[in-house]
């Protein structure tokens, strides 16, 4: 992970087109891996209802939402003020 990006975007949700909305929020059915037992990951998913409708744990509702993808890598999604939206894929 401390290579450069395979991939980076950022973008306004307004302006994204249905193509990059649908990519973007649609990610994988059920997880890929869990979280290692006992991890602070496995404790926010087993115990605290904070994950919304599309896979992101949601830190401040409103302000800044994340999802984490271990699919053919590491990518982390993030959306800053339901405006901004950003990818980074190793």
């Amino acid at each position: 992970m401390f290579d450069e990006p395979r991939a980076v975007a950022v973008f306004p949700l307004a302006t994204a087109s249905d193509e990059q909305l649908g990519s973007f929020f649609n990610g994988l059915d059920g997880l890929a891996v869990w979280p290692e037992v006992g991890s602070r990951w496995m404790q926010r998913m087993v115990g605290e209802p904070c994950f919304d409708n599309d896979g992101f744990y949601v830190l401040q509702p409103g302000v800044y939402r994340y999802r984490l993808e271990f699919e053919g890598g590491v990518t982390v999604k993030t959306v800053i003020h339901e405006y901004l939206a950003t990818y980074v894929a190793w």
